[in-house]
């Protein structure tokens, strides 16, 4: 059951939202999210070429401790202009949110031999985070930049391994998990109410990727947000894991990413 972590790329945070800084952070502002122009790279050969689509998405930044710097506002502009070029025009929601949290996920399995039982334990900061965050569901993406997902030497950790993003789409725009290790682990994570669509990045993990990974990361778990599954294609955004060329989406990738921004506005 552990394993289906793994296959589903779900997990979560929990933590209370202490008060805002007293001075202005910059980062943190509606103005700071012009897109950039910092998509650098060659374009993969194979990469498709859809045609844009036109619909808004609302974003809430919610960034952990220790993650208020330069680098965050870096890769969040790449990943707006990635989607913008696209037609997907990604706006603040509202003013950036601190949160207290550091990781997500911590410490060992307790022993109870209900593996059950011991799942939904080790979940609950999962359910706390979506119930704290995106429930009630306001009709946009809440992203969550936490120093670190989860702790080493934890349960996760010998699950996620290099772990740097996870995300996960609300019910309205993603399909019913085809095996039923994957319906439980919904079951666990409470995940068939009504939620707002949740990305989650360690920034810790982040810092030590190539420079122009982090960005496609993020793009590319927005991409989950919205529905998209895991492709083959090398050259496709949706790739499990990216390469160095800059890759694209299809036109029907589009159009379900269009369909889903749709259903969340409504």
């Amino acid at each position: 059951m552990v394993l289906a972590l793994l296959l589903t790329g779900l997990a979560g945070c929990t933590g209370a939202t202490p008060p805002p800084p007293a001075a202005p952070d910059p980062l943190l502002t509606p103005e700071a999210w012009q897109p950039a122009d910092l998509v650098a790279g060659t374009r993969c050969a194979g990469a498709p070429t859809p045609e844009p689509v036109d619909v808004l998405v609302r974003v809430q930044l919610l960034v952990g401790p220790t993650v208020d710097e330069p680098g965050v506002l870096r890769e969040l502009q790449t990943a707006i202009r990635f989607w913008g070029e696209r037609g997907v025009r990604l706006v603040p929601a509202g003013p950036a949110r601190h949160v207290a949290t550091h990781a997500l996920l911590s410490g060992p399995l307790d022993a109870d031999r209900d593996e059950e039982a011991r799942l939904d334990r080790a979940l609950a900061p999962v359910r706390d985070f979506v119930d704290t965050h995106a429930r009630p569901p306001r009709g946009r993406i809440v992203v969550a930049v936490l120093p670190t997902i989860l702790t080493n030497g934890s349960w996760a950790a010998d699950v996620f391994q290099d772990m740097v993003g996870l995300a996960f789409a609300s019910p309205e725009t993603s399909a019913t998990p085809a095996d039923e290790a994957a319906r439980a682990l919904a079951r666990h994570l409470d995940l068939e109410r009504p939620h707002d669509p949740v990305v989650l990045l360690s920034r810790d993990d982040l810092v030590r990727q190539p420079p122009w990974a982090p960005p496609l990361a993020l793009a590319h778990e927005l991409g989950h947000a919205l529905g998209l599954e895991h492709e083959a294609d090398r050259d496709n955004l949706m790739r499990a894991r990216q390469g160095r060329c800059l890759p694209d989406l299809t036109d029907a990738q589009l159009a379900q990413v269009a369909a889903a921004a749709r259903a969340l506005a409504r």
